[in-house]
Order: structure tokens, then sequence, then C-alpha cells
């Protein structure tokens, strides 16, 4: 192995330098991971400022891994709140990796989560939303059947609420007011 400082060295500068975390991570991990085999051997040869180091290098590392995992997620998030955790934790790696040049990559995806953030619903609202279509799936499932054609019925949404129309609207403009049992299936 080459010598204990040249490693940690080459380490500080990969961190320092480079901009690509999925680089600092995958060659990061392997310099921490030869240093970890130097301190059980010779483990006199490091310093107290040395482990320190380590320690904070680690820290960068395995922050900028967790950068990575959370990017993998991006395209799943669903809600504001779902962003808003993501962005939090994101705020925790920046915490670690200051003002080294990665950081730039952590504020750019920062910005563009919170610029998708813009046009997503909240939790509570997705919920209510899941709800709504359950709800609205079941009474299509029990549909009454047209009084001017016969053809079934399905649910529709005006400017007044919900209401029976016909499947073969236009041609027909049957439709029915819910019954009051019906209402009450669908969330508020």
């Amino acid at each position: 192995m080459a010598d204990i400082a040249d490693e940690i060295g080459r380490l500080q500068s990969l961190v320092g330098e480079e901009l690509d975390e999925r680089r600092i991570v995958e060659e990061g991990r392997a310099i921490l991971e030869s240093l970890r085999e130097a301190w059980r051997v010779r483990r006199q040869d490091f310093s107290d400022g040395d482990v320190e180091t380590l320690r904070g290098l680690r820290g960068i590392v395995d922050a900028l891994a967790a950068f990575i995992e959370e990017q993998e997620e991006f395209d799943y998030l669903a809600t504001r709140d779902d962003v808003d955790e993501v962005v939090g934790r994101l705020h925790a790696v920046m915490g670690q990796v200051g003002e080294l040049p990665v950081a730039g990559r952590v504020r750019k995806e920062i910005r563009e989560l919170l610029e998708k953030r813009a046009s997503l619903p909240s939790r509570a609202l997705d919920r209510h939303a899941a709800e709504l279509r359950r709800a609205v799936s079941a009474l299509n499932g029990e549909a009454p059947a047209c009084a001017r054609c016969g053809s079934r019925m399905v649910l529709r949404e005006g400017p007044y609420g919900f209401f029976w129309g016909c499947t073969r609207f236009p041609e027909c403009w049957g439709k029915e007011r819910l019954r009051p049992q019906e209402r009450e299936r669908l969330p508020d």
C-alpha cells in the first residue's frame, strides 16, 4: 500500500476537487477500505489528526452515497410532502459536503425538486383523490340503468356535484340525481 499520508491526501483531493458524486463514492470507498486495512496492521502509523480527517472524509463519502440513493427515488415522488422529506434529507447532505465542488450538484437537485413540488398535490389531497376514485369506482359498479334508453349510467361530476349520466351521452341525455345513501359513500 502507498504511504498512509499519500492515500489520505489522495482521498482529500478526490473529495475536494471532484464534481461527480458517483466517482467520489466509488473511489472514496476503495481508498477508505485500503486505509481501514492499513489501520488494522499499522495502527501506530496513524496520527490522531489522520483519524479525525478520515472520519470527516468518510462522513462526506457516506453523505454522497445517501444522495445517490435519494436520486434513484426522485421519479417516484408523488406529493409535496414526499418532496419536502427528500429535500430535508438533501439539506443534511449539504451539511456534510459544505462548500465542496460537488455541493453544486446537490443544490441543483434541491432546486429542481422544489420546482417539481409546485405541481404536486399534498399527501392529504392525494389521499382524498384516491378515496374519491375508490368510491366512484364502487358506485359505478352498482350503476342504475338509464330511464330514457335503458343503457347503463355512469357517475359524472358537474358544477353542482356528482350525478348519474347515461353512458350513451351525447345521443342520450338521461341523468339522475344520486340517492342520499350514494352521496354518503363519496368522501367530502
